[in-house]
């Protein structure tokens, strides 16, 4: 549909007085637009809907001077129309025409679906979701920001905000809407308006309570804030509470519910658990085989293990993965059948041979203190010893090394001075006397006279720590006797 480019410069130059003939027919073709851009967004058809929004938008000036007292007659299609616009573009800017589902987000902004777009909302894909937020609401002030007047987010009305902050939470980013909400409840007063829209004011604080700040878990800032606030009637605000305090439970208890990683599995685990799932083989009884060879040899004699049946676990049965005691036990009786295999017939004739539970004994004796030598001689090289004793001994040395630092730390500079003086001197003194005695006796060995004399002078079997301390006394009293005859 053409738009008649007259009405829209004559709708530019009226004033705040009745809408006269052009006027009203920049209304009808307004109302004739909207329907074919509404539906046209709803099939999504970009194109056209833009092209129908830029159309109109010719035909709407800025309001006049005076228009929040007494609004001119294209307020409510301004509105329309703005709502319109920003519902095009986030939805174009969210999901572009024909993009595919298995590329990236920038490759769906930015793609082959962008070619059908308007060069306009092309240019929006090149922005942030924040950037774009910010610029449609910059754009809506000045729109609504009366002539000759700077522009304020107080003029911005409630109807037009809504859509701002719902876009904002679609977009993912609720930081943004959260400073247009501030923005305008600060500005709010500073405009003059006899009209109050209650209703508004009730679906941003709402949008704001319930959305806005909950994306930003800002919980307890949005319960002080219904708890401060003095405009809305009281059942009103008591609904936003309940909702939000139904909304935060839910939030902890989706929290609760989210599973936790599985936790992973040492080596030593994962081999005890492969070990315990495997399906052991059945290990023939002792039972079954002293049955067998009865059958075999005739003979009445069942073999009766000695081991009492508690051991082998619970209500007598014996365990799925044999140890090595019953293994060998079990062994060990076999090959003592086959030993005495012809003991059976000895036993018909008129001879009884000789029991074998004395040898099945025996050899269970022989068998356990073998294991128990091997268990016991192994024990002492398992990497876990060997692990607690170099974790014992860095452990020391940690603490050696920590205390001594900390006794550094403590002591000033004349006073580590003086203890290295008192540890250097005696030492240097010692290696001196060492040095010289060596120099005297250079065979390294002493005489029974200088023998004698030392065990006289007490100096016999006095070591290391003996020597240092009778130098270090010697250093210090000669130090003393120095100071006091003036010499230092």
């Amino acid at each position: 549909m053409a738009v008649p480019r007259d009405a829209a410069a004559t709708v530019n130059g009226s004033s705040n007085s009745d809408p006269g003939p052009s006027t009203s027919s920049a209304i009808s073709t307004l109302r004739s637009l909207y329907p074919r851009a509404a539906h046209a967004l709803l099939q999504r058809d970009f194109a056209l809907t833009h092209a129908l929004i830029e159309s109109a938008f010719e035909l709407l000036p800025p309001p006049p001077p005076g228009f929040r007292s007494a609004p001119d007659a294209l307020d409510t299609h301004r509105r329309k129309w703005e709502i319109l616009r920003i519902t095009l573009e986030t939805s174009a800017y969210a999901s572009p025409p024909s993009s595919s589902s298995s590329s990236s987000s920038s490759t769906k902004r930015i793609g082959v679906g962008a070619d059908v777009l308007p060069p306009a909302l092309r240019a929006n894909l090149m922005l942030s979701a924040p950037g774009l937020i910010t610029a449609l609401h910059s754009r809506s002030v000045r729109l609504f920001t009366p002539r000759q007047q700077s522009p304020k987010a107080a003029f911005l009305p409630a109807q037009i905000l809504v859509p701002l902050i719902l876009s904002s939470v679609k977009l993912e980013c609720p930081d943004v809407g959260r400073s247009m909400i501030e923005d305008w409840l600060a500005q709010r007063g500073s405009v003059d308006s006899r009209r109050s829209d209650a209703k508004g004011y009730e679906r941003i604080l709402e949008l704001y309570c319930l959305h806005v700040l909950p994306r930003l878990h800002e919980w307890e800032y949005a319960q002080e804030f219904l708890e401060y606030e003095s405009e809305l009637p009281e059942y009103i605000r008591q609904h936003f509470k309940t909702t939000l305090c139904a909304s935060q439970t839910q939030e902890i208890e989706a929290a609760r519910t989210i599973p936790s990683p599985p936790p992973i599995l040492s080596d030593s685990s994962e081999s005890n658990s492969s070990s315990s799932s495997r399906t052991p083989s059945p290990s023939p009884s002792v039972g079954s085989s002293s049955s067998s060879d009865t059958d075999d040899t005739h003979s009445t004699r069942t073999v009766v293990p000695h081991t009492a049946r508690a051991k082998h676990g619970m209500d007598g049965l014996s365990p799925l993965t044999p140890t090595h005691s019953t293994t060998s036990t079990s062994s060990l009786v076999a090959h003592s059948k086959r030993a005495n295999g012809h003991a059976g017939t000895a036993t018909v004739s008129g001879k009884r041979a000789a029991s074998p539970s004395s040898t099945v004994h025996a050899g269970t004796s022989r068998s356990r203190q073998h294991s128990s030598r091997i268990t016991s001689a192994d024990s002492d090289h398992t990497p876990g010893t060997l692990s607690t004793r170099n974790r014992n001994q860095s452990s020391t040395l940690t603490l050696l090394a920590s205390t001594f630092r900390a006794y550094l730390a403590q002591l000033g500079p004349s006073r580590l001075i003086f203890a290295l003086l008192c540890i250097l001197v005696p030492l240097f003194s010692f290696l001196a006397r060492l040095r010289k005695r060596r120099r005297q006796h250079p065979s390294g060995l002493s005489t029974s006279v200088d023998a004698v004399r030392r065990q006289l002078a007490g100096q016999a079997d006095r070591g290391i720590v003996g020597t240092i301390w009778t130098e270090v006394v010697r250093a210090v009293s000669d130090a003393v006797r120095m100071a006091g005859s003036g010499l230092v």
